[in-house]
């Protein structure tokens, strides 16, 4: 069973990946867009909260945060 979860670990982090390149991609093809004068400014400004939402939640479920005890080691080790 534990080799069952590893590989289910990994292809949610493959799929993860993924959708950080989808949304990457997605902020290249509305600067791209601006720069050939097929969308204005004000466009791109409308759909940025959009694309940095994305791209944040994204980046947050690809790196979960670290548990509390290690946490609170590296604060104790780093006051030294």
């Amino acid at each position: 069973m534990g080799g069952r979860c590893l590989g289910h670990h990994q292809q949610r982090e493959a799929n993860l990946r993924h959708r950080l390149i989808r949304v990457r991609k997605g902020i290249d093809r509305l600067v791209t867009a601006y720069q050939e004068e097929l969308m204005t400014i004000d466009e791109i400004r409308d759909r940025k909260p959009e694309f940095r939402g994305r791209n944040r939640r994204c980046i947050a479920n690809c790196n979960p945060p670290m548990p509390s005890t290690s946490r609170n080691a590296s604060v104790s080790s780093g006051s030294l």
